[in-house]
């Protein structure tokens, strides 16, 4: 089974990085995005919802995808230029764009758009155990402004 690739700040302005990875994406777009495809992808789900209360989303936004959506509070944001604490996080319960650097079709299982009860989203992990992971936690400063 694959990983998801997780790259962190390494020090670096969140709003550089983010430029970063979005320059360092085309390289999985021209030589990894094809390993993370399965028969049937985007339109049908990679296996059944790893938690009750998971929906599978094809969007057709620009280059098609297709991801789980974890929304535990029925939270309706869709406005996805509004960009939470952090700039992989924006207020939106569907998402904005693919997830990048997913290597390989597996990593797509428990791969979702975990929304939180203000409505904002970001792409983490979801286990079969409950577990739900976000790589970037609300700070307890930070407040909608």
């Amino acid at each position: 089974m694959g990983e998801l690739i997780h790259i962190g700040l390494r020090g670096r302005k969140p709003e550089n990085f983010y430029s970063e990875y979005l320059v360092s994406s085309v390289d999985w777009l021209n030589n990894g995005f094809m390993q993370s495809l399965y028969e049937g992808y985007p339109n049908l789900p990679p296996i059944d919802p790893p938690l009750n209360g998971m929906s599978w989303c094809a969007l057709p936004l620009g280059a098609r995808f297709g991801v789980w959506i974890y929304n535990p509070y029925n939270a309706e944001s869709n406005y996805a230029k509004i960009q939470g604490w952090n700039p992989f996080v924006r207020w939106s319960s569907t998402p904005a764009y693919e997830p990048l650097n997913v290597s390989s079709a597996a990593d797509r299982h428990n791969l979702a758009w975990i929304v939180d009860k203000e409505g904002y989203g970001q792409y983490g992990k979801v286990f079969e155990d409950g577990t739900v992971w976000v790589p970037y936690p609300r700070p307890k400063n930070w407040k909608i402004n």
